[in-house]
């Protein structure tokens, strides 16, 4: 049907509808999306918010990495990473913090709570 059939028309500018609802049958693959955002990891601490060795992720349609922070010599791992590369990072990481207490008498920020009783 054109719509230049009907001179009365308003939008009679020679467009053509076609029904295709018949032709069109295949289906259309859902859109996969993963959303890594807001997270924040310090004082030497390690967060992975990602799959390690198979990457699970391969096929999202959509990645969004925003707004992650990491601070005072933490890890924040935000995309698909090997357990070898992860490793790396670690053994670069104990470095920086041996040699910061090297220059700077500091201790790691590691906290341990005992309870001691008392008699």
């Amino acid at each position: 049907m054109s719509l230049d059939d009907d001179d009365s028309s308003e939008n009679s500018q020679g467009e053509t509808f076609v029904d295709d609802s018949e032709t069109c049958l295949q289906e259309i693959p859902p859109k996969i999306k993963r959303i890594v955002r807001y997270n924040s990891v310090d004082n030497q601490a390690i967060q992975i918010n990602a799959p390690l060795e198979t990457d699970i992720w391969k096929d999202v349609n959509l990645l969004v990495v925003e707004r992650n922070e990491a601070d005072n010599q933490g890890i924040q791992l935000n995309y698909p990473i090997t357990r070898e590369m992860m490793m790396v990072m670690f053994e670069q990481q104990n470095k920086v913090i041996a040699a910061t207490r090297q220059t700077t008498g500091g201790s790691r920020h590691d906290h341990v709570v005992v309870k001691a009783s008392v008699r």
